[in-house]
């Protein structure tokens, strides 16, 4: 018998009261010391088009030292952080304690990401919000004093799907940029960079690379990590000369551009071969799996 679609209308009703709770779960849960640090600044990345209503956040929070340093030209490392909620519910807000332990721990500056969420925005767009945001990251690197020489990515369930899938589109759409591609059913160019480009976020498909071919990511479970480092993070630097200083003697500071070291990825979503039903019936602990309802 064939299953039909679920009606909207409800998911959506679904959607607003499992927010609801969620956000209740997320007061009670700042109240145990230690309490949840607030961010440091928030950054709102443009517009997508003039109907956009959800807008896309930065929440970052620095090391203590950040503006004194900033000021001195020193530049920290970044951390980019995706929240967990099954790409329907959470907030960049909810992984504050993990983003203090990260700042104190490493010296960095982590940056929570607030992708759009389902139903409003369905998929890829919250995979499409990550690029932009790395784009956003990169463009601005030296106004935020961001060494992004050095990003590491992070995520939590959801978020952990998109510490991987966020490079990996990323880079297919480089590749796209780069030779004719068949003009897609809808595109959208979300964000415009600093040297005029732009990066059409359009669905990149793994059906334009043959099996066989060299530029399809590798599907090995073994080496596809390390695969998807190597690949994804490139490293240029420019001068005018054989040394590092211009035609008037002084020196110049190399453009880096991104460059991924490391993906953290804590109980990702990332198989979606067998069915919901058959991992639910295959489960150890039955009663802990999610409801029927949070997962359609």
């Amino acid at each position: 018998m064939e299953q039909r679609p679920p009606n909207k209308a409800w998911m959506r009703v679904q959607i607003v009261i499992l927010r609801f709770l969620m956000r209740i779960g997320m007061v009670l849960h700042g109240y145990p010391p230690p309490i949840p640090p607030r961010p440091s600044f928030v950054r709102t990345l443009p517009r997508l088009d003039e109907f956009d209503s959800q807008r896309v956040k930065l929440y970052f929070y620095t090391p203590k030292r950040y503006a004194e340093q900033k000021r001195a030209g020193h530049r920290y490392p970044v951390v980019v952080n995706f929240h967990g909620g099954g790409f329907c519910i959470g907030k960049a807000t909810d992984d504050a304690r993990w983003a203090r332990a990260v700042v104190e721990g490493a010296d960095s500056v982590v940056v929570s990401v607030e992708y759009r969420l389902a139903p409003e925005a369905p998929f890829p767009a919250a995979v499409d919000d990550g690029v932009r945001a790395l784009q956003y990251l990169e463009d601005h690197a030296a106004e935020l004093a961001l060494d992004v020489s050095r990003v590491s990515l992070s995520g939590f369930s959801s978020g952990g799907n998109l510490a991987f899938t966020v490079p990996l589109r990323r880079h297919l759409l480089r590749q796209d940029s780069l030779k004719p591609s068949p003009t897609p059913s809808t595109t959208l160019t979300p964000y415009e960079t600093q040297d005029g480009s732009s990066i059409n976020l359009h669905l990149s498909t793994l059906s334009q690379y043959p099996p066989g071919s060299t530029s399809r990511p590798s599907a090995s479970r073994s080496q596809s990590a390390q695969h998807l480092l190597r690949h994804t993070s490139t490293t240029t630097s420019t001068n005018n000369g054989s040394d590092s200083s211009n035609n008037n003697g002084r020196s110049q500071t190399p453009a880096l551009s991104l460059r991924i070291i490391s993906i953290i990825s804590w109980y990702p979503i990332v198989d979606y071969v067998l069915p919901r039903h058959i991992r639910r019936d295959r489960s150890v602990f039955p009663s802990k799996t999610l409801p029927k309802f949070m997962t359609t």
